[in-house]
């Protein structure tokens, strides 16, 4: 096969892959907003939102990284990519924790409109659990597509 179809069908899979997963967010969204009241979806939708944000805001590209990198194979390599993963979603779950911290004060919140979501008592605790995420994804393995062996880990 040629390298301009190989390109043409790799394309078609990625198009495919992510229409489906539009739909598929639209589907549960449509769902959510029949299960939920218009104001718990607001609070997940603002919460979410916040996640994503801090998340795109605080992408390194560890993955590009070591794809891209020669040593992207090295167990070194890839134990140290692992930790800067694990101490990004640390770092960003505490910062998730001040920013919520934040509005809990009363001089901020006074700035926040009453009719925000921003506003609901309940925003800051809801997002701090669901922002638990953040610190979990951290802990995802760097090593794509490997298989397992006990070096790995760091094991004999």
């Amino acid at each position: 096969m040629n390298l301009k179809a190989r390109l043409l069908r790799a394309g078609a899979w990625t198009a495919g892959a992510y229409s489906v997963e539009l739909v598929i967010r639209l589907i549960s969204n449509l769902i959510l907003t029949r299960l939920l009241f218009p104001e718990a979806f607001g609070l997940v939708a603002a919460s979410g939102s916040l996640l994503i944000g801090l998340a795109l805001i605080s992408d390194f590209g560890v993955r590009a990284a070591i794809i891209q990198n020669p040593h992207g194979d090295s167990d070194k390599f890839l134990r140290s990519a692992w930790a800067f993963q694990i101490s990004r979603g640390i770092i960003l779950w505490l910062v998730l924790v001040l920013l919520c911290g934040l509005l809990e004060f009363p001089y901020i919140r006074n700035l926040i409109p009453a009719h925000s979501v921003f506003s609901d008592p309940t925003f800051p605790a809801f997002t701090i659990v669901i922002g638990f995420g953040l610190l979990i994804d951290g802990f995802e393995s760097t090593a794509y597509g490997r298989p397992w062996t006990p070096n790995a880990l760091g094991v004999g």
